[in-house]
């Protein structure tokens, strides 16, 4: 019996917290001499995913909304916060379409290990509209263009 990643190996439950996957032999001896032996094996899995929320993005006046995120990963859950503006909190790679500047957050999810990676977006809001100055007199001089006008009456 390893004793690797054993809390103790002369207790009835000691904890196995190994770093490997590793097999676990425990022989028991009764008050009359007689022994048992079993075996045991710890499956480890410690696949931790990659969390990738993807670059900052701009939404303006004519950019309303965006996708934010990357490819999905089969054996992954995804999960974005906050759920403000966005079209999914589950999905690898939902539509932003928020009001006001917003950091997003993805939490990534491995079914197999329950490993949890993290990564944050930043979406920018910009639709103020531009400004114009009309000057002293409150007014902005526009050009003038000459229209021609022609009719012509049916035959």
């Amino acid at each position: 019996m390893p004793a690797t990643g054993l809390s103790a190996t002369n207790i009835a439950q000691p904890t196995a917290n190994p770093t490997s996957t590793t097999t676990y032999t425990v022989t028991v001896t009764g008050s009359n001499g007689c022994t048992a032996t079993a075996t045991v094996t710890i499956n480890v899995n410690k696949t931790v995913p990659t969390a990738d929320a993807g670059a900052d993005k701009n939404l303006n006046c004519t950019t309303t909304s965006t996708t934010i995120g990357t490819a999905g990963v089969v054996g992954n859950s995804y999960s974005w916060s906050p759920a403000t503006g966005l079209s999914s909190t589950t999905v690898a790679q939902p539509t932003a379409n928020p009001t006001s500047t917003t950091t997003y957050t993805v939490t990534v999810t491995n079914a197999a290990s329950g490993c949890t990676a993290t990564d944050v977006v930043i979406v920018n809001v910009n639709t103020t509209p531009p400004t114009t100055n009309g000057g002293n007199g409150g007014t902005i001089p526009v050009h003038q263009i000459p229209l021609a006008s022609r009719s012509e009456q049916p035959r």
